[in-house]
């Protein structure tokens, strides 16, 4: 091919004021395979030497193609390809649909249907629709929906930018584009959603280079878009031009093709400053809605719902300036029902000087509050709301001496859970609310932004509680008042909010359009939009307004709702409806919200997820039994212990006697084995699965069913250590010292790869029945329990004395109906001794694993950390005690004394009272995470609640990522697996051995967040299931009042919480 000049870059020199030269780079235009240098702007790196400075300077390359396709079918071969694989867009699906059934004898459809399907599908099915960042990023809700947008093309400067600015929707938009390619070879067209990724940054007739003077970075995106459009359009003009002289020739020249409409390319954008230069430009471009009102909304009137309300103008744009003319819009297109109208006379002692409504102060813009940052006046940090109120929340600075408390709705400043925000110290506290006093007090239609709950009374009574008490508490932190003054990012969900319509606010609306209905209303049917409000189920979420055609048919229902914006013209943050779970109070629908709550992906594997899964039937081969490096332990005597109904076996256990390994004859001692499934065999690096495995991070228990971190042929069948079948394990061996029943400390554990055949597969119940079945049943399995129960027994005496802590944490069991799923019966979970037998072995295996794998990789191995609990943490149980008078029993100092004084505060006469406090220190617990070695200082890797110096999970694999990686980890020190395979990212790239810290503490990250998300799953699960059971019946039992969450005045809260705790 000839070669093309392009000018790529600009070199620099910084020799004191020396005119800048530019340089000319070639990029040659190649049909061989796509590859460019790291895509940089030149960097200049300066000696630290005063003497003199140098400078660096990086060229690029990027080599542009001709044969980079467009995917559409109907397209000449040139710019199609002759890969049928990548012919994603369709333009004429409809008419090769028709002509299929004439082949095939097929009745042909009446006039009268084929012109309703012109009408509905041709806009669909003639369109390519070129969509920008901004769409993937906020309207994909619209654009996924099967209805719309058939013919969707995502070029990879759209890909990049939404990768950057969102992971979730990246993988939305990544997930639809995979589907559709996997779909091309079905036979079946209609209906089919087809999206195609176009590498418009290394075609030679759409790469636009670097950004031009004064252009920033976002206008050079939106021109390469243009760019792209303007490409399909020469496309789509030749695809025209062939179908006519074809249907020419097929018709004998009589031009019926012209009866038939031309495909077109789109730009669907939602900033107006690309739609003005598309149209600029003679190009096609519309907003979503706009595509919505005008092709859709007559068929399809879900679509209207489904737009979002955001719009270029909400980000990035003066919020100020934003609030004014949204204001002047909405004053200029009410109506005599508008809410806005309502709102604005309700509000006027609001308004500001230049005249637009604020129901909120304005947030600072950045340079503002960059300024103040380097002027030391305000503090960044993240919102932490209280778990009953959206306006009370602690900001974390990242400072562990100050506690910084926002609370009220206007301090709060439309700030919500999880977003970083800037706020502002109050100096002044009388003064500034005197500030707000005259807003609160002219706000004569109050709204509820949530369910009112008081929650700042707990921690009055409690203060309140402890001087009446004569407590000398601890000293407290101490607490800094503040108001937000920017959004520094949102943490709004991708995914929407689980919410129900507010019947007050739809009745209300109800009666407002009665008052102003007229007679042209009765005309449209009731089809126009309402404004409702939506009670989100999550109490830390205000309440979101929506415009709805539907809000009768989903007022009795559980609906998904996503925030768009909150301007602070706006008392509420404004969303739009997504899709309704089903009734309110069904276990379905109830259990879909909940999910959504947690953020648990509950959607099946993909195919190329099965791919990875090896085929069933499946057994351990000869190459197994061969591999050097893999003990066939299949004559060891194993068994497994685990619930009743217990299908992924992980796990399983050996104790048997064997001569000791120092060379004296006929002594002998216990070797004890812990046999863990070899999971990592089949889960790969950089696979498909792997991934995955990496985004859902566990397995998710649901009282009624089980979301699996594995496809189940993995889980249940390939690597569950069921009885009678041989599987691939990991093992780890201890000697035991029978004098002590503890292992022997000069004798290292030993770890290796094996083949195990489990004898049995017992229940918690069956194995304590054997153990305790002494005098009849003296079988081998039977004295292999009982010395397991022996070491068990001796481990955990141990860990006591060491500080180990024993915390209450009840859990229930549930009968189910089959048909139903409903709770039929409800009872506490009983644990039995061979429960604790089990859990000791665990934490055998664990800690052994994270002494290895820390002493060969100290600087990225993945442990478990618990951290010691801040003396404040403290302060709800010290407070309890000191009302009980038990002040002098309870000792904070370390795990040892606390767990010391939970043993000696006991009642005589109330069995339960011991438990009651345990709970309490339960909630005091800072929770355990995992972190990497490298980010620590090893003294600070301890986990208090084991006592123990270093852990780590290693017993889970088949439920859990990180137990995954710290197999991995566990391979390569025992040179199993190069360390390179450990460190593979997502996009199957060796991580550099100086980044290894930060691959480990992003793995951790994930884990962590998707441990506490299942946690939360499985107990609103066990929640709604205890509802559910106890909503029809009556039952009458004892149950303890465990906390006040508030009361009306001080006096009941500090006499009830008194009495209670006594009680």
């Amino acid at each position: 091919p000839p070669l093309k000049k392009k000018k790529m870059m600009k070199s620099e020199e910084d020799e004191k004021g020396k005119e800048k030269k530019k340089k000319k780079t070639i990029s040659r235009t190649s049909k061989s395979s796509s590859f460019f240098t790291n895509n940089k702007r030149p960097t200049t790196t300066t000696n630290n030497n005063n003497a003199f400075r140098t400078t660096k300077k990086h060229s690029r390359e990027r080599y542009l193609r001709d044969d980079i396709f467009c995917g559409i079918k109907q397209a000449p071969v040139a710019y199609k390809g002759k890969d049928k694989t990548k012919w994603i867009l369709d333009v004429n699906a409809e008419e090769e649909e028709e002509k299929e059934e004439e082949k095939s004898g097929v009745e042909a459809k009446s006039m009268t249907t084929k012109e309703n399907n012109n009408n509905n599908n041709i806009e669909n099915d003639k369109i390519i629709y070129v969509v920008d960042a901004n769409v993937c990023l906020h309207q994909l809700d619209v654009v996924s929906h099967p209805k719309a947008m058939r013919n969707v093309v995502v070029c990879t400067t759209v890909l990049e930018e939404v990768r950057n600015r969102s992971r979730n929707a990246y993988e939305r938009v990544r997930r639809l584009c995979l589907e559709a390619s996997s779909s091309t070879g079905d036979k079946t067209t209609s209906g089919r959603k087809n999206f195609f990724v176009f590498s418009n940054e290394f075609h030679k007739d759409t790469y636009v280079g670097e950004p031009k003077k004064g252009e920033s970075a976002n206008d050079r995106n939106d021109r390469a878009i243009r760019e792209v459009v303007k490409f399909y359009q020469k496309v789509v003009g030749l695809c025209s031009s062939n179908k006519h002289n074809g249907t020419q020739k097929r018709e004998g020249g009589k031009g019926s093709a012209g009866k038939a409409a031309e495909a077109k390319v789109i730009l669907i954008s939602d900033d107006r400053g690309n739609v003005l230069k598309a149209k600029e430009e003679n190009l096609n471009a519309m907003s979503v809605r706009e595509v919505v009102n005008k092709h859709f909304a007559k068929s399809f009137p879900e679509l209207v719902d489904l737009c979002s309300t955001r719009t270029e103008e909400c980000f990035g744009a003066d919020e100020n300036e934003i609030a004014r003319n949204n204001y002047a819009k909405n004053t200029r297109t009410t109506t005599k029902a508008s809410i806005n109208k309502t709102e604005m006379n309700s509000k006027k002692s609001n308004s500001t000087a230049r005249g637009g409504f604020t129901a909120f102060p304005e947030h600072l813009t950045k340079a503002q509050y960059d300024s103040g940052v380097s002027a030391g006046r305000y503090k960044e940090g993240k919102i932490r709301c209280s778990p009953y109120s959206p306006f009370s929340a602690y900001v974390d600075v990242g400072d562990d001496t100050l506690d910084v408390k926002i609370e009220g709705r206007h301090r709060m400043n439309r700030a919500m859970e999880g977003d970083v925000v800037g706020i502002e110290i109050i100096e002044d506290e009388d003064e500034e609310e005197e500030r707000e006093k005259d807003d609160v007090n002219d706000d004569d239609n109050v709204v509820s932004l949530a369910p009112i709950v008081n929650a700042s009374k707990d921690v009055a009574s409690v203060d309140d509680a402890s001087a009446k008490a004569g407590a000398e508490m601890p000293p407290s932190l101490p607490e800094l008042k503040a108001k937000v003054v920017r959004i520094v990012k949102r943490n709004w969900r991708d995914r929407g909010y689980a919410c129900a319509l507010d019947i007050e606010s739809c009745a209300d609306l109800a009666r407002k359009q009665h008052e102003n209905s007229n007679e042209n209303e009765t005309e449209d049917g009731g089809g126009r939009a309402k404004r409702v409000l939506c009670v989100p189920n999550d109490r830390k979420t205000p309440k979101i307004r929506i415009n709805t055609r539907h809000a009768h048919q989903i007022a009795s229902q559980r609906i998904v709702v996503v925030i768009d914006a909150w301007l602070a013209s706006s008392p509420y943050p404004e969303g739009h409806f997504v899709r309704a779970l089903g009734e309110i109070g069904e276990i379905a629908s109830e259990t879909a919200a909940l999910l959504l709550e947690a953020d648990v992906d509950d959607r099946p594997f993909a195919p190329a997820v099965h791919k990875c899964v090896p085929p069933l039937p499946w057994k351990v081969t000869e190459e197994h039994i061969e591999e050097p490096k893999r003990e066939d332990l299949r004559n060891l005597r194993v068994c497994s212990v685990d619930p009743p109904g217990c299908r992924d076996i992980d796990d399983a256990l050996s104790a048997v006697v064997v001569p000791k390994n120092d060379g004296v004859e006929g002594e002998e001692e216990i070797e004890i084995g812990v046999h863990i499934a070899d999971v990592t065999t089949f889960l790969k690096p950089g696979t498909p699965m792997d991934d995955e495995a990496l985004r859902r991070g566990t397995t998710t228990y649901l009282v009624q069913r089980r979301l699996d971190m594995l496809p189940k042929p993995l889980t249940e069948d390939i690597c569950s250590l069921r009885a009678d079948v041989e599987r691939l394990a990991f093992s780890v061996f201890w000697r035991v010292d029978p004098a002590t029943m503890l292992p022997r400390k000069d004798v290292k554990p030993r770890f290796t790869k094996s083949i195990i055949k489990s004898s049995k597969a017992l229940t918690y119940p069956k194995a304590q029945e054997i153990i305790d079945d002494e005098t009849n049943d003296k079988s081998d399995l039977a004295n292999d329990l009982r010395r397991l129960r022996d070491v068990s027994k001796a481990l955990r005496a141990k860990r006591m004395e060491q500080g180990a802590l024993t915390l209450a944490s009840p859990e229930v069991r549930f009968e189910l109906d089959d048909e139903t799923s409903n709770p039929l019966d409800v009872s506490l979970y009983i644990s039995r001794e061979t429960n604790k037998m089990v859990e000791e072995m665990m934490l055998l295996a664990n800690i052994a694993v994270a002494e290895r794998i820390s002493e060969h990789y100290p600087s990225f191995a993945l442990l478990r950390r618990h951290p010691e609990p801040r003396e404040k943490m403290f302060l709800p149980l010290l407070e309890t005690v000191k009302l009980l008078g038990l002040e002098n029993k309870i000792n904070c100092a370390s795990n040892k004394t606390l767990a010391e004084s939970l043993d000696a505060c006991v009642h005589e006469d109330d069995p339960y009272f011991n438990t009651l406090l345990r709970l309490q220190a339960t909630r005091c617990m800072s929770t355990a995470k995992y972190c990497s070695t490298g980010s620590f200082p090893r003294n600070e890797l301890y986990h208090y609640g084991l006592a123990s110096p270093l852990y780590t999970h290693f017993t889970s694999p088949i439920r859990r990522y990180a137990d995954v990686i710290v197999h991995r980890l566990l391979s390569a020190s025992l040179g199993l697996i190069s360390i390179d395979e450990v460190l593979i990212s997502s996009v199957e790239k060796k991580v550099a051995m100086d980044n290894t810290n930060l691959f480990t503490k992003e793995i951790a990250e994930t884990c962590n967040a998707r441990h506490l998300a299942g946690q939360q799953a499985g107990r609103a699960s066990a929640e709604l299931h205890t509802l559910k059971f106890f909503k029809d019946r009556t039952t009458v039992a004892e149950a303890r009042v465990f906390q006040i969450r508030g009361n009306n005045n001080n006096k009941t809260t500090t006499s009830t919480s008194t009495t209670t705790t006594t009680t």
